[in-house]
């Protein structure tokens, strides 16, 4: 399972466990951060697409120094 979503101006793919580099956020080190703008979530073969976003989804993450 993983999603997309904009963040930093950017389309990023999220995937449990994978780390990523996001530009500036408003967070402090080991906080939890939180995806609002979800624009797709892919499940094995089944896949939801946002028109732009997701309706309800998000997705969490932790900020790491």
């Amino acid at each position: 399972m993983y999603a997309v979503v904009e963040a930093g101006g950017r389309q990023v793919e999220l995937v449990a466990g994978k780390y990523v580099e996001i530009d500036m956020v408003a967070a402090e080190s080991d906080q939890e951060y939180v995806f609002d703008k979800v624009l797709m979530i892919v499940d094995g073969a089944s896949s939801t697409m946002g028109t732009p976003y997701v309706q309800g989804a998000k997705v969490t993450g932790r900020v790491i120094d």
